[in-house]
């Protein structure tokens, strides 16, 4: 694992101004919804208010393919586990969609209701960056 990290992200302690893998461990990341090649994601308005630096144009930056079902698995496991835990004390799941700062949580939640539907969604985990007004990046999540 540390060669995959290694091979496509070399030393991960750069500026904000470039997208970052933290490690498998680390919730510093992004993630929302692809659906016929639409991104699902919380309204603008909720994702700009999360960041001193949130802007309304967004940059979505995908980590490499081959992190993708480590993270699914990583992110399917803490789901489960915290949904079990919560079950049947809060209505976990509409806080998870409609709050800020839960993005790995709800993308499982509208993937999940997506799929039953028939449809073919896909979570992508990777960064979040503002583009600011001199056309630079801050990428507050990843």
């Amino acid at each position: 694992m540390t060669d995959l990290i290694t091979k496509h992200y070399g030393d991960i302690r750069t500026s904000a101004t470039e997208p970052q893998f933290w490690g498998l461990d680390s919730p510093d990341l992004h993630c929302w919804v692809e659906l016929d090649g639409k991104i699902l994601d919380y309204p603008v308005k909720v994702l700009e208010k999360c960041s001193q630096h949130g802007t309304r144009k967004l940059k979505y930056v995908p980590f490499h393919k081959d992190l993708q079902p480590l993270l699914e698995e990583k992110w399917r496991k803490s789901y489960d586990y915290k949904a079990s835990q919560l079950e049947g004390y809060v209505d976990y799941q509409t806080v998870w969609v409609v709050n800020g700062g839960f993005c790995f949580y709800r993308s499982i939640i509208i993937a999940d209701r997506l799929k039953a539907k028939g449809l073919n969604p896909k979570i992508v985990y990777g960064s979040l960056g503002f583009v600011q007004k001199d056309g630079s990046v801050f990428y507050e999540f990843g």
